[in-house]
């Protein structure tokens, strides 16, 4: 999930900052998110699917279409 994470992001044009900003969550959440060092609660995995459109099962397991 770490990648897919960090390709969100990344093709969203944002900071890990930034990202976290509109996820309402710090940037370092995100860092840490991104390295594998933690693995995002639903609540975070459910925020990232709807404001940036993308599946839920493909941001968990990285099966099925993007969107």
């Amino acid at each position: 999930m770490k990648e897919r994470i960090r390709l969100i992001r990344e093709n969203s044009g944002l900071s890990q900052r930034e990202f976290g900003s509109t996820l309402l969550i710090s940037g370092s959440a995100i860092n840490l998110y991104e390295s594998g060092k933690r693995i995002p609660p639903a609540s975070v995995i459910a925020s990232i699917c709807e404001k940036f459109h993308v599946r839920e099962e493909w941001l968990r397991t990285g099966q099925g279409p993007m969107q």
